[in-house]
């Protein structure tokens, strides 16, 4: 499980940092997150080149992990949370967020990345990553 973590987690964090959608109007100061984006977002399933894929395998969750969350805050920064069923924190990273219009770059947690594809549709994010052949999608929701 551990090696896809190490595989698949960056993927994720990839996609949640990346972005190519269309921020206009949603930030007041050019180097923050796009407001669209600033939520707590549970993810909710996966997909690698268009096949469902349990996210507990996509990620590599711990064996107790029931769910995770990643967090994304206006000022630049971001925690991925892997919870149990009493919603305890089983894994977590956290980092930096670098914004440059619709691109987005991850700095100071497990792995340093940038790039990807971002749309949020109401309170559905969809994420998508191309890598090495490979099409992984993340689908997470905020509450609202």
């Amino acid at each position: 499980m551990k090696v896809f973590r190490r595989f698949l987690l960056p993927v994720l964090v990839y996609l949640v940092v990346s972005g190519c959608g269309d921020d206009k109007g949603t930030s007041s100061q050019d180097n923050l997150v796009p407001s669209v984006l600033v939520a707590s977002w549970t993810l909710t399933s996966g997909t690698v080149n268009g096949v469902q894929v349990p996210l507990a395998t996509m990620l590599g969750w711990e064996s107790r992990t029931t769910h995770a969350v990643f967090v994304i805050a206006a000022a630049g920064t971001y925690g991925y949370y892997e919870k149990d069923n009493d919603s305890a924190v089983v894994w977590q990273d956290s980092g930096a967020f670098g914004v440059s219009g619709s691109t987005f770059t991850l700095s100071g947690g497990q792995i340093p990345i940038d790039g990807g594809q971002w749309s949020v549709s109401g309170t559905k994010l969809t994420l998508t990553m191309f890598e090495s052949g490979y099409t992984f999608v993340i689908l997470a929701r905020r509450p609202g």
